[in-house]
């Protein structure tokens, strides 16, 4: 394992990709910092020099592919608990996930029917997670609710109507917790939400009626908060995106 002045280099020289090294050697030293406590490690420095290094095409289809079955396993470790270090393995893995789709709405690796498996697996992972941290003062980052909403985000092109309505349901879902969000979260669920609708595949009617559900069902005043709190961000969002304003009638003043 190479040390934390090694890592700090690589991000200090534009992550260029060290002359000793190749990016394939160094990826299982990164999927390890991934998951670390420590926030310099995972977030500035495993985060940042992966998401460049996807971003600079310095892995090919296959080995992409591979980091997917990786990432896909990586969600799974400790599920369910609540205050544990395992969340920041989940939530980087989701970051790690959007990058990779991101690569491909450049250049185009993965089939159909890889990318409704990549959909049907973040909205499980967004159901499951209970783990609803936002920033911790000893770990950093967590927001493992953020960062599936911005998987989230990236999985939106060419998904299907069906797909469309039970991404923006999973997405509004995650409003209706017994935590208020302290750290953005409403609003990064939104902007997928948001982006859902813009796709122009949703009826009116439908999306009429997923609000007026969102509004009506009974919760409690946390529930309630982040609910209409989304809502607002779901508004706002549809006025900077193109052909998002076509839905603003949708979204009701009550909010």
């Amino acid at each position: 394992m190479k040390n934390i002045t090694y890592w700090q280099t690589i991000a200090h020289n534009d992550f260029a990709i060290p002359a000793t090294d190749t990016a394939l050697e160094l990826l299982p030293d990164l999927l390890v910092l991934l998951r670390s406590e420590n926030p310099v490690l995972r977030d500035d420095l495993a985060y940042s020099i992966l998401a460049h290094w996807l971003s600079r095409g310095y892995f090919t289809n296959n080995t992409k592919l591979e980091l997917i079955v990786h990432l896909e396993a990586e969600l799974q470790c400790g599920l369910g608990e609540v205050g544990t270090k395992t969340v920041f393995g989940r939530s980087f893995a989701c970051l790690i996930l959007a990058t990779i789709v991101g690569t491909h709405h450049q250049n185009a690796f993965l089939e159909e029917a890889q990318m409704q498996h990549l959909r049907r697996v973040a909205l499980a992972y967004l159901a499951a997670e209970k783990d609803l941290r936002g920033r911790t003062l000893e770990f950093g980052w967590a927001h493992a609710v953020a960062h599936c909403a911005d998987w989230l985000d990236e999985l939106v092109p060419s998904a299907s109507a069906v797909e469309l309505q039970q991404m923006l349901e999973g997405l509004a879902n995650k409003t209706l917790v017994e935590t208020v969000y302290l750290h953005n979260e409403e609003d990064r669920l939104a902007f997928a939400a948001a982006r859902v609708i813009a796709q122009g595949l949703l009826t009116i009617s439908t999306i009429e009626a997923w609000t007026k559900n969102l509004l009506q069902l009974p919760k409690s005043d946390v529930a309630t908060h982040n609910a209409r709190g989304f809502l607002r961000c779901v508004y706002l969002h549809l006025l900077e995106l193109s052909s998002g304003a076509n839905f603003l009638s949708c979204i009701p003043k009550t909010f």
